[in-house]
């Protein structure tokens, strides 16, 4: 999440448990007798914790949902499987709740919101190694002038990937990995790393 400050806001930040490992952190909880001391970790949304977000944008954002887009389900070919209810039940990656039958495992592979197309395929069509980044911000305030390399994250729990960073005008960004990775999705933080110091951010844009 730090990698869209800029040097004003980080000159005025003070991260005071910075430096300690979560279990040091739960420890001084319990020491000043804090209530969520040895709370459940949640790796969802965690203000929709005990119910599903499906369940959330229905109770909080009906108007939105009931326009989101309706259409097919299709195979990497084409093909039409099925129907769907609103894209906004699916993400990359998913594997359940995709409405039509398969003798193999299909995941969602793409997303059209314009026509509201969902893609299915195997796992290998999950992988990709270029992504097309916008509001990219360098927490040093200095835009680099040619392509770096860096080490990529695509989400929380994903392991840094070596990759080459091409700035570009108007604050984007091309990221090439050098291997493929899997279910890179816009709308996602792609966040660039030298060692464990943030040298750049964007939210992917395109995923080709």
């Amino acid at each position: 999440m730090l990698w869209g400050l800029t040097q004003d806001a980080l000159r005025k930040a003070l991260f005071p448990i910075g430096d300690l490992a979560k279990e040091e952190v739960r420890a001084a909880a319990r020491r000043l007798g804090l209530s969520v001391a040895d709370k459940r970790e949640s790796q969802d949304i965690c203000f929709v914790e005990g119910r599903s977000y499906l369940d959330f944008l229905k109770e909080r954002f009906p108007d939105r949902l009931a326009a989101s887009p309706r259409g097919e389900v299709r195979d990497g070919e084409g093909q039409a499987l099925g129907t769907h209810e609103g894209i906004h039940a699916f993400t990359i990656g998913q594997r359940r709740g995709l409405g039509v039958a398969s003798p193999s495992r299909r995941y969602v592979t793409r997303i059209d919101a314009a026509t509201g197309t969902v893609e299915v395929g195997d796992e290998v069509a999950l992988l990709r190694r270029e992504a097309f980044l916008e509001r990219v911000s360098y927490p040093s305030g200095v835009t680099p002038e040619a392509s770096f390399r860096a080490h990529g994250k695509i989400r929380y729990a994903h392991a840094p990937a070596a990759a080459e960073v091409w700035p570009s005008p108007g604050a984007t960004a091309r990221v090439v990995f050098d291997e493929p990775q899997r279910a890179m999705t816009p709308g996602q933080s792609l966040v660039l790393y030298d060692g464990d110091r943030v040298v750049a951010g964007g939210v992917i844009e395109r995923v080709p």
